[in-house]
């Protein structure tokens, strides 16, 4: 029994003439079908129809084709994909149909018969874009609606407790809020609040500026009714934003090093950052709290220094700290916080139970959080001004002498790692010792280079007692 074959065209307008005519596309299937020995039994026709996606009209050929036709041939034969359907996803539902009556697809375009082991991967990774998109889709507009309504997103803030009804006021807790609005808006500094409270300045600040504490929601800058309770007024928050951001105030949130090396420079045996000592007897002196190590404060500096002037007056920078994606991967890494905390609401409210919820949560945040701080690392990689003037601003010496001790220990921290060996041993007095008994290495992102110091390289326990 010969095989039996389908010949399936369509053509839609062809003003241009370069197209192929239904008759021109059945003669040339028929010819290679006679070739390979098949028995014609159907053609199927579509004339002057779009196979587009954005296609208004059906092709009740096509659909004949699918629903009667597959079930009775060997194989369909057609001039080239583009006469199936010009829609990736519809390519593939196609050949999945095929795929089910055991047909085999001749595009004449191509070699051999189609093969769904490539076509399948493709069409799957287009279904799964799509759903994910759909996905995505359906969260951001059930966030839009929860924010519509009111409905409280993200982490509880302090100050409130999670009850069955949604948020509710913690009265000691929102004293503590209240307590710390107040002193700031009669000038107390943050640093003191944090010693008071026993929290980071930098967490009171982000705490205070939050205007959840008034009870309004805000989705994309646009602001709603929260349906909890506020702590503090409108009144109350718009004056403490105009603080907490005025420029000129000093934004005091603890003892700032005033040393280029203090809590960056670190022992070379128990790792640990060493620390400034100043002595009525001896020069200033970074020591290690454990007794392990001390060097002269400006032997240990002038080490710093004189290879940060080396490596920026050599111009060996890896790359330039810019990058134009920062903005970017801050905006996806926000909006995948939302997409996991909204999926967690969900899991939350789900009728499960609590070990199944768990397993849900732990599940969701395994697919969000590594994406989550791959995109907060990238975020953070931010232009450092300072490094940026040492880059394109000439003499290196010149440009250090020029920045603030805050903008020279940024570069540093950014730059090297600082690390002081051991005393020598046979009693020999490490106030003698020069820069070449300091280990410092081009370190991070912009010196992938390897090891300088500013005299010779140290071997593995040299300077161990």
């Amino acid at each position: 029994m010969s095989t039996r074959a389908a010949i399936y065209v369509r053509a839609s307008k062809d003003a241009s003439g370069t197209g192929r005519s239904v008759e021109q596309q059945e003669a040339e299937c028929r010819s290679w079908c006679e070739k390979q020995g098949m028995t014609v039994v159907e053609v199927v026709v579509d004339n002057d129809l779009s196979a587009s996606k954005y296609a208004r009209k059906g092709r009740p050929g096509y659909e004949r084709l699918v629903d009667e036709v597959l079930k009775t041939v060997d194989v369909v034969v057609v001039w080239e994909q583009s006469r199936v359907t010009r829609d990736e996803i519809q390519w593939g539902l196609f050949v999945q149909e095929c795929g089910k009556h055991s047909v085999g697809i001749k595009l004449l375009d191509r070699p051999g018969l189609v093969d769904p082991d490539d076509v399948m991967p493709k069409f799957m990774a287009v279904m799964n874009a799509e759903t994910s998109a759909q996905t995505s889709r359906r969260v951001k507009r059930a966030m839009k609606a929860r924010a519509k309504a009111g409905k409280p997103q993200g982490l509880l803030p302090f100050g409130y407790v999670k009850t069955e009804t949604g948020w509710e006021i913690d009265p000691s807790a929102a004293a503590e809020v209240r307590d710390m609005a107040a002193r700031i808006l009669a000038g107390e500094s943050l640093y003191s609040l944090g010693k008071r409270y026993g929290r980071p300045a930098r967490s009171i600040r982000h705490m205070l500026l939050s205007p959840t504490y008034t009870g309004i929601r805000t989705h994309h800058d646009v602001t709603y009714t929260g349906d909890w309770k506020p702590i503090l007024t409108e009144d109350e928050h718009r004056r403490l934003v105009a603080v907490l951001t005025d420029p000129a105030r000093v934004n005091n949130t603890g003892p700032k090093p005033i040393h280029l090396a203090s809590g960056i420079a670190v022992c070379y045996i128990c790792k640990t950052p060493v620390r400034y000592a100043r002595r009525k007897s001896a020069a200033p002196a970074y020591r290690c709290p454990a007794g392990h190590t001390t060097r002269k404060a400006e032997t240990v500096e002038a080490a710093i220094e004189a290879v940060l002037f080396r490596a920026f007056g050599a111009e060996i920078l890896a790359h330039t700290p810019t990058d134009p994606d920062t903005d970017k991967a801050a905006a996806e890494a926000t909006e995948l916080r939302q997409l996991l905390d909204a999926e967690l609401d969900a899991i939350a409210e789900a009728e499960v139970s609590p070990t199944t919820r768990a397993r849900l949560a732990e599940r969701m945040e395994a697919k969000y959080l590594p994406r989550i701080q791959k995109l907060q690392e990238k975020a953070g990689a931010v232009e450092n001004p300072a490094l940026r003037r040492l880059v394109d601003g000439g003499d290196p010496r010149a440009v250090w002498q020029t920045l603030t001790i805050e903008e020279k220990r940024s570069v540093v921290r950014e730059c090297v790692t600082v690390e002081i060996p051991a005393i020598p041993p046979k009693g020999v007095d490490p106030r003698t010792l020069g820069t070449e008994s300091v280990m410092v290495t081009l370190a991070g992102r912009f010196f992938p280079h390897g090891f300088w110091t500013t005299g010779r390289r140290y071997e593995e326990g040299e300077f161990d007692v």
